[in-house]
């Protein structure tokens, strides 16, 4: 188990506070102010923490109880690829849009944070995705947990509330503006929905500090971050003694994702909306001994949904004279860090033997598959390549003597156009190959297909590991072990390329996949390396 919230690193926890009843919430919470006078605090609770009906499956509150913080380090990360899905077209949020907006006629509510789920695949670890996303929306309030339940990704740049000694201060975030269209922000509408979230909170400080001490101390406030402007302001406060039990009865959840007036509008939109928010518009923080803390409310976050898919909520305040269209674009102003370039190739790399290309159709399958995987317009190069003859090769290079062995490269771009080049077959000149020190992720898509994406094999030839510690390949070979008279390769959930010197020995009986470990490459009587282009070649590893 593993708490990140801003610079601090939380793990080894002394004990675990975990509820998944509401009927226990408040005993709950005040363990939890028990343990917070002594102890380091650190965790979240759901949105419906308060108001879940029955048992939750997932914890409604999760707090770890730690001797101490440590300082959270920064790691190394790679572009991951990212598919998102939207769970609610145009078309029915506008119907969603339109309910709201009876129910503002109704007198039922004023402001409405109308939320909406999309699906987000993900072929990365949650470290690896987590560092990558935070290096685009690096907030203060970041945030990474991963326990027995759940993973949650928190990019979040809205702070619920502060404490320092006796002082308590809040600043909920309402108003959103493209980097281009500052001027949005100072609309009466934009301005209007920011001060009717401040008079919301200024009334629930009053109910947990002295009413009296309750003020604004800043209004309206623009904030820049890498791919939007936000608009905040900052209320504060002073009370006799922290209690955390009244202070989450007090203002959670906060004000800026339900809207006004709080509870009725939390009716509405538990009406209106589908799926579950989860920890989405909850809050997630820490304590210190020192009668410190620090809470975010967790916008932006990543929530895992099932195997390499993550739920992504998006929402925004919707109130009379809110614009449909206005709206929906401010929710994909939302999504702008999610989105990765697009900028690689597929390649393929095949020996002509001085007549043919040895295993051509082997290749034209693997890519075939990888041009579908990513969406990429292959039709012509696999027609064009399926008779690709001598004399076309000689048209490339007619220097080349073309009755001893070349290397063909080819490379296919995403709209289908694609080049090839005609090499020389060299000598290869290491005999022994070290261990990697980088921990290649094997939930790394790109690992399993052959693209220009190579930025983790840097520098010379050597074997990889997983970061579980299994063996997976070199830099440009698939590796294979001999031990006893049996051969052996790597498996493919391991992280590796499917290569088809590979798919063959094991189609013919002569290789069998296994995850294989450092162990195993010790214990080996023979270590080999081996693809379509060069064969098996027989290596040593240095071990040191």
């Amino acid at each position: 188990m593993e708490i990140i919230f801003g610079d601090k690193l939380f793990k080894e926890p002394l004990k675990i506070i975990e509820v998944f009843d509401s009927v226990d919430i408040l005993s709950a919470l005040s363990e939890l102010n028990q343990y917070a006078k002594k102890y380091w605090t650190a965790g979240y609770l759901r949105y419906d923490a308060f108001t879940k009906s029955g048992k939750s499956e997932k914890p409604l509150v999760f707090f770890g109880i730690y001797e101490s913080s440590q300082e959270a380090e920064s790691s190394a990360f790679y572009e991951p690829f990212l598919e998102i899905k939207e769970q609610l077209s145009f078309a029915d949020y506008k119907k969603k849009f339109e309910n709201i907006k009876a129910e503002i006629i109704l007198g039922n509510t004023y402001q409405v944070n109308f939320t909406f789920d999309h699906l987000v695949k993900a072929y990365s670890s949650a470290e690896n995705l987590f560092y990558y996303l935070k290096e685009k929306q690096n907030t203060a309030y970041a945030a990474l947990i991963k326990n027995q339940y759940e993973e949650i990704l928190s990019f979040s740049p809205e702070l619920f509330f502060e404490i320092d000694g006796d002082k308590i201060w809040t600043k909920p975030m309402k108003g959103t503006a493209a980097l281009d269209d500052k001027e949005l922000l100072f609309t009466e509408k934009i301005k209007a929905e920011n001060l009717m979230i401040v008079d919301l909170l200024r009334n629930d400080l009053a109910c947990v500090a002295d009413a009296a001490s309750v003020k604004v101390e800043s209004l309206l406030d623009i904030e820049q971050h890498k791919t939007l402007y936000q608009l905040t302001s900052t209320i504060s406060a002073k009370f006799k003694e922290i209690d955390y039990q009244k202070i989450f009865q007090a203002l959670f959840p906060c004000g800026s994702i339900t809207g006004v007036p709080k509870l009725e509008t939390m009716r509405v939109i538990k009406d209106l909306e589908e799926g579950d928010r989860g920890i989405y518009c909850g809050a997630i923080g820490y304590t210190s001994p020192e009668k410190k803390a620090v809470f975010s409310v967790p916008i932006r976050i990543l929530q895992s949904h099932f195997q390499n898919t993550w739920q992504f909520r998006v929402g925004s305040g919707v109130v009379w004279d809110s614009d449909t269209e206005q709206e929906w674009q401010e929710n994909l102003l939302k999504m702008q860090f999610l989105k990765v370039r697009q900028d690689f190739n597929l390649i393929e790399t095949m020996l002509f033997d001085g007549e043919n290309i040895v295993y051509l159709q082997e290749h034209l399958r693997r890519l075939e598959k990888s041009a579908e995987f990513f969406g990429f317009l292959a039709g012509k190069f696999l027609n064009d390549f399926q008779n690709i003859t001598k004399n076309k090769l000689l048209r490339v290079n007619n220097d080349f003597d073309f009755n001893v062995p070349k290397i063909v490269r080819m490379e296919l771009k995403r709209n289908g156009e694609y080049s090839f080049q005609v090499l020389e077959l060299k000598e290869l000149l290491f005999k022994k190959i070290k261990i990697s020190k980088t921990v290649l992720d094997q939930d790394n898509i790109f690992l399993r297909h052959k693209t220009t994406r190579r930025e983790w094999y840097q520098g010379e030839e050597a074997i990889f590991f997983n970061q579980a510690g299994e063996l997976c390949e070199t830099n440009r070979f698939n590796i294979f072990l001999e031990h006893r008279g049996e051969l052996v390769t790597p498996d493919l959930e391991s992280g590796l390329l499917p290569g088809i010197l590979r798919a063959e020995l094991i189609k013919k009986g002569k290789c069998q996949a296994k995850k294989l470990y450092l162990a195993d490459l010790k214990k080996a009587d023979k270590v080999l390396i081996g693809n379509s282009v060069r064969g098996l070649i027989a290596i040593k590893p240095d071990l040191k």
